[in-house]
């Protein structure tokens, strides 16, 4: 008999995965392991796990994607976390990443998939999430960059702030999101010609920004990226700018890129 219950006993890696079903997908096995006391049955005390969990999940998209839920409306928003949550179970110890693949089920799953915008919004949403969540770093002074000697400059390389990435969408989704978050009225959904191309970074103020970018300032940052130094970018801009103005013009990058905090370290040494 004491054999019998020993095998019987389930382990604590078999109720951990019992107890991750019922949460993930409603398998409601791990009724038959609650004990009834009091007024609550069994089934009432797994339902308050459950929902109790569902809430946090909610809540992590509620924290993460206020402006999107505000676009959406109450009832589109809830049946988009509810969907998700089951679409989408949580994969990681932490709920900061519950919210990595919404962008992704607002892409492909109806009624929210014939709205693209929703998807571009959420997908903004996660780059300043992940810009305001990067490693910090000290920036580069102006007055510092000034003491270079000019014959070192051909050689400067520049590496950048871990925070500043680039997100680039179709529609007027950033537009839409800045008019929620002022507390006005989006614009009608508008897909341009052209992908329009944003920088998204933590400010020296420790908050997240973002700018729209022109091509040519994006260009001369992805050359910059790969290690170029500045003789090689102001070859690189010969497509895009005047000869004498490419200098210049970069020069003018550079100063902006400093008062923003993009750039944290400066090299000469080849």
């Amino acid at each position: 008999m004491s054999n019998n219950k020993q095998q019987l006993a389930p382990s604590l890696a078999e109720l951990q995965q019992e107890f991750m079903s019922l949460l993930q997908t409603n398998d409601r096995h791990i009724e038959l392991r609650v004990i009834q006391q009091g007024l609550l049955t069994n089934v009432q005390r797994v339902d308050i796990y459950r929902t109790g969990y569902r809430l946090r999940l909610r809540g992590v998209i509620d924290s993460d994607h206020e402006m999107l839920g505000i676009y959406l409306g109450d009832d589109l928003y809830a049946q988009m976390v509810e969907g998700y949550i089951d679409a989408a179970p949580s994969q990681h110890p932490s709920l900061r990443f519950f919210g990595d693949r919404l962008p992704e089920y607002l892409e492909n799953t109806a009624p929210f998939s014939d709205h693209p915008i929703l998807a571009e919004m959420a997908s903004f949403e996660r780059t300043l999430l992940n810009a305001f969540d990067s490693a910090d770093a000290d920036t580069l002074s102006l007055s510092l960059l000034q003491q270079i000697p000019a014959d070192k400059w051909p050689l400067l390389t520049f590496s950048f702030h871990p925070s500043l990435t680039f997100y680039e969408c179709q529609w007027n989704a950033v537009e839409s999101w800045q008019c929620l978050k002022n507390a006005e009225p989006p614009p009608a959904p508008t897909a341009t010609a052209q992908s329009k191309m944003w920088a998204v970074w933590r400010g020296l103020s420790k908050l997240t920004e973002y700018k729209s970018m022109l091509a040519t300032e994006r260009e001369v940052l992805r050359v910059m990226q790969q290690g170029k130094n500045f003789a090689e970018v102001c070859e690189s801009l010969l497509e895009h700018v005047c000869e004498e103005q490419i200098a210049a013009t970069l020069y003018g990058f550079i100063v902006e890129w400093l008062q923003r905090g993009w750039i944290v370290d400066a090299n000469w040494d080849g």
